[in-house]
């Protein structure tokens, strides 16, 4: 739409996405992209806004878009980084959210499993509204309604996942703006430089988050094609603890400050480091309303490091028990793994 889009026409991007579905599986003609290519399962996901999106593709749309015959268009849905259904209009128009106790808060029973993963973020920011965390519903293996919660202690929305120079966000901007990552314009955030350039903290006081939240995600795509093809569950995780009676409410954290409850991995049960999911803005910009979304870590010190662990040699070994428990319970894949454990062992631990 010229000058901009008003958002009333947006509710058809759900029918986009089905029939993009559709399509990836039609794929017998010579003049198909894909022809040749054996589809074995046709998958939605999305991250953050998009994670609405597939949330609200397989709550309302996976039952009312099918395939000739009535099939599913979908074998399976991963909805990350979202705290439930978007608006099918994305907000943009008079038709608004849903009602505070409307069911489709919640995952409604379908015939396509389901895993949704969060970061910690989006269960300290539900918890700034009311309705925040209504989303939050109990596992389910029943065939007609099989769905799964992994809530990620310690992943912020935006990391420099596995300490990559610059978080994809900042990567998108710089593609719009039409800028090198060297001139991204400062966010502002409080626990950032507040300099040009891809973002980065104080050295040995604070960082941008480099938690690998994709680890988890690669487990749950692992899982969900299991799901689909041997019919054989993920594993079940609890959600992050949180404290309704305070004012704020808030997530419950243990003496290092990192939240309890959720997947458990060894960044936050053997720490070097405090994970904070949320930052807040200290200089007005175009980005810095982003700031809340924004993760950070303030890493221990060397007394600390050395109350907590008798070496590194106990520090590498307690990580690498962890990681091995994570890969059979289901929660992270071998190559990840691996790397978390050599990670360790270049880990600055006395």
């Amino acid at each position: 739409m010229p000058g901009g889009n008003s958002g009333a026409n947006d509710g058809i991007t759900f029918d986009i996405a089905a029939q993009i579905g559709a399509f990836v599986r039609a794929n017998g003609a010579p003049s198909h992209p894909l022809h040749g290519f054996r589809i074995k399962h046709v998958i939605e996901s999305g991250f953050s806004q998009d994670g609405g999106f597939t949330f609200t593709q397989a709550d309302f749309f996976h039952a009312l878009a099918r395939l000739p015959g009535g099939g599913a268009v979908y074998d399976g849905y991963v909805p990350m980084g979202t705290n439930g259904p978007s608006n099918i209009n994305f907000g943009l128009t008079p038709a608004g959210a849903l009602p505070a106790g409307d069911p489709r808060r919640q995952m409604q029973p379908r015939d396509a499993p389901v895993i949704h993963v969060d970061t910690e973020t989006e269960i300290a920011l539900g918890l700034l509204n009311p309705i925040g965390l209504a989303f939050r519903r109990p596992d389910s293996d029943a065939p007609n309604d099989r769905y799964r919660l992994w809530e990620v202690p310690g992943a912020a929305h935006v990391s420099n996942d596995a300490a990559e120079a610059v978080s994809t966000i900042q990567r998108d901007v710089a593609q719009i703006l039409k800028v090198g990552l060297a001139d991204l314009p400062p966010n502002g955030c409080a626990h950032q430089q507040f300099a040009p350039g891809p973002v980065t903290g104080v050295p040995g006081v604070v960082a941008p988050s480099d938690y690998p939240f994709s680890f988890v995600q690669n487990a749950a795509f692992e899982r969900l094609i299991e799901w689909i093809e041997h019919d054989r569950p993920p594993p079940h995780a609890p959600g992050i603890q949180v404290d309704l009676t305070t004012t704020p409410r808030s997530i419950v954290r243990d003496a290092l400050g990192n939240a309890v409850g959720g997947v458990r991995t060894p960044f936050v049960d053997v720490p070097i480091t405090t994970f904070v999911p949320t930052d807040t803005v200290a200089h007005t910009t175009a980005f810095s309303g982003f700031c809340i979304l924004d993760g950070y870590t303030v890493p221990f010190d060397a007394a600390r490091l050395q109350a907590l662990y008798r070496n590194h040699g106990d520090y590498v070994s307690r990580v690498a028990a962890q990681s091995i428990g994570l890969v059979r319970d289901g929660f992270w894949l071998v190559p990840d793994a691996i790397s978390v454990i050599e990670k360790a062992a270049r880990a600055p631990v006395p």
